[in-house]
């Protein structure tokens, strides 16, 4: 009971869809039959959707849990309307416009008066729909299956070796090509557009993963993180957060590896090879006992004795870099501080200090995150609402079987896309994607079993209930077998 919570304005819009459906067949032909007929034609069409769209929601909920709150709020207000009235009305009347060489508006005038041509129009696009959402549905589910990461298989001895197979560069792109070429050669007149569409496909998935690649952070060990490595030093360097570069945790180490991985330290000055060459000769001209200050070499230099007595983590100064960013109380600051030094940072100077503080010349770091973190955002949004539209061109083609009405289709797919929009919105909250560890298995199966079957509709008539069915048993069964996996007791460790 508590969550059906999540679906009460789904409940509330199918209601209102269905009356609106009513009003609209009995507009049209001014009998009960005619009003009923409409409203069954709705709720046919919202169950269509759901089903086709059920592993689109498992999807959405996987890439929503890491985004930032306030986009994800967005998605669900704004993309509410985009995928209702954009995909479900607009997207049909944009195609027939662009297939017949007429304007949208004319293309509205046809979907009102002139329904079947209409219909017919838009399943003259039927090659170009299916290469591009095909495609992009089909990177989609090679590009979860072939990632040499995943460690969760829910059907081993296929995904494992497609897990194995990312070590080939591009292994995506060249079966999605592939697909497409072979494909194309037993369409006839329409392999050009085919093969256009399908290309445009790749090249829009390839661009969004560019763009979300460009401003997601990589994985940084404790040395090259931001909490324990000055933002600018070793922009290159990402190393496993399993694997430290340095497994000590000593200010001494850390500054070390800061030194070592800082670009400007590879570029040492002659004044800071002196200096070295100055410590190293004191350091062999020192007796065997230790530098106790009574050498002779110590009498003469009273400043090499200084610098024989200093320990070595005063010796160990930064690059100018690591030096104006280093935070005062960060423990990567070793550098021994000179009495003007002290001076510059005594309580007198505090104030002024302050204020100069207080008016940054360039970005802080918040600001610099927080606009990545809008970037990051706004891309994933872009993600999402073409996965979507992905999602739905199937369904958008396939509702004209059911009823020729513009309106009615709109109706019927905008309560079904209410429903996944609500059911992501819950798997999002309840964490279940945790809970049922093989269930985003079993919806990319059913999204890779969805772009097949669009590619193949190219060539022979494929039912869409089957479509629907397939989707819908591969995302139970992977459901079924996350329950048992819960149920099966984890192996104890041997004892020693």
């Amino acid at each position: 009971m508590h969550s059906l919570r999540y679906f009460i304005t789904p409940l509330i819009f199918s209601v209102l869809g269905l009356m609106a459906g009513a009003a609209i067949g009995y507009g049209f032909s001014p009998t009960l039959t005619a009003a009923l007929t409409a409203s069954f034609y709705v709720a046919i069409l919202a169950i269509m959707e759901i089903s086709l769209s059920f592993d689109n929601a498992i999807v959405n909920a996987n890439i929503l849990k890491t985004m930032d709150p306030l986009w994800c709020r967005r998605f669900l207000l704004w993309g509410m309307p985009l995928a209702v009235f954009g995909m479900r009305l607009l997207f049909p009347l944009i195609i027939v416009a662009i297939a017949a060489h007429i304007n949208p508006i004319k293309a509205l005038s046809m979907a009102v008066y002139s329904p079947q041509l209409y219909a017919h129009t838009l399943e003259e696009a039927h090659y170009s729909i299916a290469a591009f959402g095909g495609v992009f549905l089909l990177m989609v589910a090679l590009k979860f299956f072939c990632n040499g990461h995943k460690t969760v298989h829910w059907i081993p001895f296929i995904e494992k070796p497609l897990a194995r197979l990312s070590a080939l560069e591009a292994i995506e792109e060249m079966f999605a090509m592939g697909c497409l070429l072979i494909l194309s050669f037993f369409l006839g007149e329409h392999a050009l557009n085919f093969l256009e569409a399908g290309i445009l496909g790749l090249i829009v998935f390839i661009f969004i993963h560019s763009l979300t690649a460009l401003v997601t952070p990589p994985i940084t060990s404790p040395v090259t993180s931001p909490e324990n490595l000055v933002e600018g030093l070793a922009p290159s360097v990402s190393l496993p957060a399993e694997r430290p570069l340095f497994p000590h945790e000593g200010s001494f180490s850390q500054s070390l590896a800061a030194s070592t991985l800082s670009p400007s330290a590879l570029q040492e000055s002659p004044q800071k090879n002196t200096q070295k060459n100055t410590l190293e000769n004191s350091l062999e001209n020192a007796p065997e006992n230790g530098p106790r200050g009574n050498s002779k070499n110590s009498q003469r230099d009273p400043q090499r004795a200084a610098q024989i007595h200093t320990p070595p983590e005063a010796q160990i100064t930064s690059p100018p870099l690591f030096q104006a960013n280093t935070p005062p109380n960060s423990p990567l600051n070793t550098q021994v501080n000179s009495p003007e030094d002290s001076a510059e940072n005594s309580p007198a100077n505090s104030s002024t200090n302050a204020q100069t503080n207080s008016h940054p010349s360039t970005p802080t770091a918040s600001t610099a995150s927080t606009q990545k973190a809008m970037r990051s955002g706004l891309y994933g949004f872009l993600y999402l609402e073409i996965l979507d539209s992905s999602f739905s061109f199937d369904g958008v083609v396939s509702a004209f079987a059911i009823s020729s009405n513009l309106f009615i289709i709109a109706i019927g797919l905008g309560i079904g896309a209410f429903f996944v929009r609500s059911l992501t919105v819950m798997l999002v909250e309840k964490n279940t994607l945790q809970t049922y560890r093989y269930l985003e298995n079993g919806a990319f199966w059913a999204i890779f079993a969805l772009a097949c079957l669009m590619l193949l509709g190219t060539l022979l008539p494929i039912p869409e209930a089957l479509t629907g069915l397939i989707g819908v048993c591969l995302i139970g069964l992977s459901l079924l077998s996350s329950i048992r996996a819960a149920k099966t007791p984890s192996p104890s460790p041997a004892p020693h």
